[in-house]
């Protein structure tokens, strides 16, 4: 039922679907809630995603990918930690991770699922001097992000 119900919004929003503080990913599949401030700056090219950015500094990257390597959400986890940094907070399940950090005077927090061969992520980013904005729209994008 609820993969039905995500069917319909999809087929409503149609293609790169930005409205009234809500983005849905056609081609991959998945749809999360923007916080105000973030304005998006187009989907990319290939469909996969959009950025979206705020005047303080803050970026919100909603991405997919077929999983066409094979990868692991283990493997997912240690290229984001990689790249971004330790991580001081972390959780996952069967299909998702969560793992959240600060990169010199940078906030991160990533999430990631893998269903049916495909990877949905986001990562919001921001100034450590920020946090008390942030951090409460990183726990509400992580409630709010839906992949199928």
């Amino acid at each position: 039922m609820r993969l039905l119900l995500f069917a319909a919004a999809l087929a409503t929003l149609s293609g790169a679907a930005f409205a009234e503080g809500r983005y849905v990913n056609a081609r991959f599949g998945y749809a999360i809630c923007v916080p105000g401030g973030l304005t998006g700056q187009g989907e990319s090219e290939n469909g996969d995603g959009q950025r979206f950015v705020a005047d303080d500094g803050a970026e919100l990257i909603v991405y997919g990918a077929h999983n066409a390597l094979g990868e692991t959400l283990e493997d997912r986890r240690a290229s984001a930690l990689e790249r971004l940094g330790p991580a001081s907070y972390r959780a996952g399940g069967r299909d998702w991770f969560v793992v959240s950090g600060r990169t010199g005077d940078r906030v991160y927090y990533v999430r990631t699922t893998l269903r049916r061969g495909v990877f949905a992520s986001f990562e919001l980013t921001y100034p450590s001097a920020a946090a008390a904005r942030w951090n409460a729209a990183a726990a509400d994008l992580s409630r709010c992000f839906r992949a199928r």
